[in-house]
């Protein structure tokens, strides 16, 4: 009798993603952003690959030869997208709503984040090697820039946020608008 083999498709994903993200889905993507953001660290090699795969006219590459210029594909372009779900999915009982249009078109970049307590978090955010820009009354703002921010990065700073809300570290912190260091 000859045995029937079956795809079996299967995925590993890190319990502490599903903690964060409250979502399998999420969390799968969220690795495969966590893996290709250490994927990247060595540019010079990863370049030379994918430069190799184009010449090949290979489909599965990240980056893609348009008009003469390296074209960055969406997934490196949304870092802005997925803070928002990461404070969506992550940060839902703590009061944080988002300033910023919720449209990708229109919002330019950034992430607004109000909260009643935006300058005390904004200060304990920094403390924790988050930079932040702090509007008053009760705005966060951060910009994640593709050029030095990798989606991990975006991933530590929401960890490190959901601790500062978790353990209430901001309540150390004056709400009076700072100077920035």
């Amino acid at each position: 009798m000859e045995a029937k083999l079956e795809a079996v498709k299967t995925a590993v994903i890190r319990e502490p993603l599903v903690k964060l993200t409250g979502n399998y889905l999420l969390a799968l993507v969220l690795n495969q952003f966590i893996y290709w953001t250490w994927r990247v660290r060595d540019a010079d090699e990863l370049l030379k690959e994918e430069i190799a795969r184009i010449n090949r006219k290979q489909r599965h590459c990240i980056l893609f030869f348009a008009g003469g210029a390296f074209e960055t594909p969406w997934y490196m372009r949304g870092l802005d997208r997925f803070l928002m779900d990461l404070i969506k999915c992550g940060l839902p009982e703590h009061g944080f709503e988002f300033a910023n249009p919720l449209s990708a078109d229109r919002r330019g970049g950034h992430v607004a984040l109000v909260h009643e307590a935006g300058a005390k978090i904004s200060k304990a955010w920094r403390a924790a090697s988050v930079v932040t820009d702090f509007r008053a009354p009760d705005i966060i703002r951060l910009a994640p820039s593709p050029l030095y921010t990798s989606f991990h990065d975006c991933y530590e700073s929401i960890s490190r946020l959901r601790l500062i809300m978790k353990d209430r570290t901001f309540q150390r912190f004056s709400d009076e608008p700072g100077v920035v260091p």
